[in-house]
């Protein structure tokens, strides 16, 4: 959760890339900072287009730390660039292997969480005597 140590204190997550930033850009424009281990812009499968985020990998989490000092100053093609620590995908709730994440009054609820609360309240979303 939020405070919690990044499982990868070396690697960052960019969001908000213009589509036209390529991964030339972005080490170049981080390398500036220290060593670059990783950097790429992903991009959709299908197309080849950027999918507007990316990640860079430094060889220290000293160098990390000080791009995430920086965070609101960083600007790649004429765009603000928003910088986070990296998240492994298991880490991640939902997504293809994690099962789906719940929405609306179940939100920011476990799964297994959500099911019990659906199961104690019943009715959510069947028309419940009372509503309307």
């Amino acid at each position: 959760g939020y405070g919690a140590p990044a499982a990868h204190p070396t690697k960052i997550f960019l969001g908000g890339l213009s589509a036209e930033v390529t991964d030339d850009e972005i080490r170049q424009y981080f390398s500036a900072y220290g060593t670059l281990t990783d950097s790429v812009v992903m991009k959709d499968r299908d197309t080849g287009r950027s999918r507007g985020f990316g990640f860079v990998q430094f060889d220290s989490p000293e160098v990390a730390r000080r791009v995430m000092q920086d965070k609101d100053q960083h600007v790649l093609g004429g765009k603000w660039v928003e910088c986070k620590p990296a998240v492994p995908e298991d880490a991640m709730k939902g997504g293809k292997k994690g099962g789906a994440v719940p929405s609306g009054p179940l939100a920011g609820l476990t799964p297994a969480a959500a099911a019990a609360a659906a199961s104690a309240y019943g009715g959510w979303g069947k028309g419940s005597a009372g509503m309307g």
